[in-house]
């Protein structure tokens, strides 16, 4: 273990054996989007994630490592994911991979959609179910591009002995292997985009009220996909709203929370990370929310 990975190690478990339970576990500030313990815990994910990844790159390469990291990443959170990934893609990874392994994450999300749903509202989850297969495969079909991209070009890159001193030489280079599993900053800043997502949509439930079940939905994904969607599977099964309406509304939800990814890309993966993420996961979140929009 090298004095960065212990360092690293060291900030973890502070932050949550010492830090996270000082903390205050209630909600404070404007229409009570500021949470002290739930934000310590998004910056624990995101550094756990980071480990992940890390840990994974090295057991198996770059290319399978991020795959794997970014599709199980994606089941914890694939936002903190796609946060972890766009900092690689900025300190200098493939930018193809991550980008690929991101949309892994996204897919997490639909699966993980399908499962909270049916424990709440079975036929609200078999209604979504369709949609969420159509946005699945437009991620994998897009995310396989990347992948492919950066396997044609491996061959030619650099011969075993080159890449084996280019860890030796260079642990930050492009053959993946960074120096330490996360950055603080990182974390900080994604730690950050969530509290100011929280807000809106603690604004939007607030300001809205339940009857612009909707426009609540869309402004709750901000924050959380899942959140938003048991809040309208609930509504659903009062039978506050209609099924159409929840199909939209549980759609909306899924844009909002791709918004916020897409700003996390933009904000710790830069310009070209941010634009390619997009350019994939608008359109699998697109044909998500149309399918789903017209599943009622």
């Amino acid at each position: 273990m090298t004095s960065e990975e212990r360092r690293d190690a060291i900030i973890f478990l502070v932050i949550a054996f010492v830090a996270l339970p000082l903390l205050p576990n209630r909600s404070f500030g404007p229409y009570g989007a500021l949470n002290p313990h739930r934000i310590t815990l998004a910056v624990l994910a995101f550094t756990a994630i980071s480990s992940l990844g890390y840990l994974a790159v090295r057991a198996v390469g770059p290319r399978r490592g991020s795959a794997v990291a970014g599709f199980a990443g994606g089941f914890v959170s694939a936002t903190a994911t796609t946060a972890m990934l766009a900092r690689r893609s900025h300190d200098g990874e493939d930018s193809s991979v991550m980008v690929s392994a991101a949309l892994l994450a996204s897919v997490a999300t639909f699966v993980q959609l399908v499962a909270v749903l049916a424990v709440v509202d079975r036929k609200l989850s078999w209604q979504i179910l369709p949609a969420c297969a159509v946005g699945i495969a437009v991620l994998l079909a897009l995310g396989a591009v990347g992948f492919r991209r950066s396997a044609d070009r491996e061959p030619s890159a650099v011969s075993g002995d080159e890449l084996t001193q280019g860890h030796a030489i260079n642990p930050n280079g492009a053959d993946g292997v960074r120096s330490h599993p996360f950055s603080l900053r990182a974390a900080l800043l994604f730690a950050m985009v969530l509290t100011l997502a929280s807000f809106l949509g603690e604004w939007a439930a607030a300001s809205l009220g339940g009857g612009a079940s909707v426009l609540v939905a869309g402004f709750t994904g901000l924050a959380d996909a899942h959140a938003g969607a048991l809040a309208v599977a609930s509504m659903s099964l009062q039978g506050d709203i209609s099924s159409s309406t929840a199909g939209l509304a549980v759609g909306a939800a899924v844009l909002g929370n791709m918004v916020v990814k897409v700003v996390v890309s933009l904000v710790l993966g830069g310009r070209g990370f941010g634009l390619r993420f997009a350019a994939a996961v608008v359109p699998a979140t697109a044909a998500f929310v149309l399918c789903a929009s017209l599943s009622g």
